[in-house]
C-alpha cells in the first residue's frame, strides 16, 4: 500500500506502471459512473461513508489506486494470505470477510491510496458518528 498527496503521484510512477497517465485522467473531470480508458477503467462514485462490515475486496492481477476527490474517507487492509481465495466477482475482484485489519488510514480530497495485486482494501468507511458524503475514483491500472 502507497499512501499520500496527489502533488507526489509523479514519485512513484516509474515503480508502477500506467501510473503516470492518472494525472491526466484527473483533468478530464470524469462524470460519475464507469469509464474505460487507455491502460485503465476508471469507476468514480460519489456515497455516503459507512461503518465497516467485515468485508475486504482485493484484485489478484491489477493495482488499485483510490483517489479521493471531495470529503474525507477512512481505508484499512489487511494480510495478503488470501488473494486467492474466494468468489470473483465480474470485475475480477476477490471478496473476503474473514479477515481483521492490519493498517487503517485516513483520506482527505487531494491524495491517494495504491493497494498492489492481491492486497486486500475496504474503502468508503466512517470516521465521524455520522456518515459523511465522499467522491472518489477507483482506479484500475493495466500491467503487463
Amino acid at each position: 500500500m502507497i499512501h499520500d498527496t496527489l502533488e507526489k503521484l509523479s514519485i512513484w510512477s516509474p515503480a508502477i506502471q500506467n501510473l503516470e497517465k492518472v494525472p491526466e485522467m484527473l483533468a478530464m473531470n470524469l462524470e460519475i459512473g464507469s469509464h474505460i480508458l487507455s491502460h485503465m477503467t476508471v469507476h468514480v462514485s460519489e456515497q455516503a461513508t459507512s461503518f465497516f462490515d467485515g468485508t475486504f475486496r482485493l484484485h489478484p492481477q491489477k493495482v488499485c489506486l483510490f483517489v479521493t476527490l471531495h470529503g474525507e474517507q477512512t481505508l484499512a487492509t489487511s494480510y495478503r494470505k488470501k488473494d486467492t481465495i474466494g468468489k470473483r466477482d465480474d470485475k475480477g475482484f476477490i471478496s473476503i470477510t474473514d479477515s481483521e485489519p492490519t493498517d487503517v488510514l485516513l483520506s482527505s480530497e487531494g491524495m491517494f491510496t495504491l493497494f498492489m495485486p492481491g492486497e486486500p482494501f475496504a474503502y468508503g468507511l466512517n470516521t465521524h458518528v455520522e456518515s459523511k458524503s465522499i467522491k472518489f475514483a477507483l482506479i484500475i491500472l493495466e500491467t503487463d
